[in-house]
């Protein structure tokens, strides 16, 4: 709906969100955070429910993802799958940003002993 006085736009003046959001992100100078948190979230995603209990991705560092993860054989198993995972990463922010994982000790999330 238009306002008084404003001239009517018709469906040809209007611009996807898809092509404008990039200019505003930068605008308001949130890139980075937008696409730390991209990454981060494809990364769990990607690891799988069982996995995604004992890990935590944190934050872009360079060209890293820094991944807390709660025991040193769940590190192991990432790590294994990193050339998958960090595929994921890029293809989804649409540019090979992030070319490494970097795992910090996250005890919080360690699995339960067995009983």
């Amino acid at each position: 709906m238009s306002r008084a006085g404003e001239p009517r736009r018709g469906p040809s003046t209007l611009v996807p969100v898809s092509a404008v959001l990039p200019q505003v992100l930068r605008r308001m100078g949130i890139v980075r955070h937008v696409e730390e948190a991209r990454a981060c979230l494809v990364f769990e995603e990607q690891c799988g429910a069982y996995l995604r209990r004992y890990v935590r991705a944190l934050r872009l560092e360079g060209p890293a993802l820094v991944v807390a993860c709660g025991h040193p054989a769940v590190a192991h198993q990432l790590q294994a799958e990193s050339g998958r995972l960090l595929a994921a990463v890029n293809l989804d922010l649409g540019r090979p940003r992030v070319e490494r994982l970097r795992f910090v000790a996250d005890p919080g999330r360690a699995p339960a002993p067995p009983s």
